[in-house]
């Protein structure tokens, strides 16, 4: 019930922008600051409740379509451990793209308010950073992660010129 009663909040506060962008257009304004495009953005992914029935119904179609593997929990090691060289990972946790399994991930972002999917090619990605895949895991560790913080004092040029041995 308190999740329903902030959802009517959230709504309540929609009203409120919906009433001033129609003010400022009756006023002749052509633009809104900022910060009500922002204040708008955050309502309207807080208006959204993703409840059972709602994940379950988008499982259902997208394993009509698509090989759909489901983990409890942080799922990114069970997807780096069952993803083969066909798969492409979709997931917003870039953590993802460091294990050995995971050769194509779609990623996706916001820019300007709109969802961008960024496909990031492990192979493009480790030829461009002149890396190897076991150095992309030690710029994992040392970067830091879901798991565990960065390591201090290493930062990433030192994965660049070091070897595993060197950094522990």
């Amino acid at each position: 019930m308190k999740r329903h009663r902030e959802w009517g909040k959230v709504v309540d506060e929609l009203d409120k922008v919906a009433a001033s962008m129609k003010q400022a257009a009756d006023d002749g304004r052509k633009r809104m600051p900022k910060s009500f495009y922002e204040k708008l953005d955050r309502l309207t992914r807080r208006s959204f409740l993703v409840n059972d029935d709602v994940k379950t119904g988008l499982a259902a179609a997208l394993e009509a379509e698509f090989k759909v593997e489901k983990a409890p929990g942080e799922a990114d090691v069970y997807i780096g451990r069952v993803a083969t060289d066909l798969d492409i990972v979709v997931s917003g946790d870039s953590d993802v793209f460091c294990y050995r399994n995971v050769k194509t991930m779609v990623r996706p972002t916001r820019h300007r308010g709109q969802y961008v999917f960024d496909v990031l090619d492990k192979s493009l990605a480790l030829r461009k950073m002149k890396l190897s895949a076991d150095d992309l895991v030690v710029l994992a560790v040392v970067s830091g992660n879901d798991y565990e913080s960065k390591i201090p004092g290493k930062a990433i040029v030192t994965v660049r010129t070091c070897t595993w041995q060197t950094i522990v």
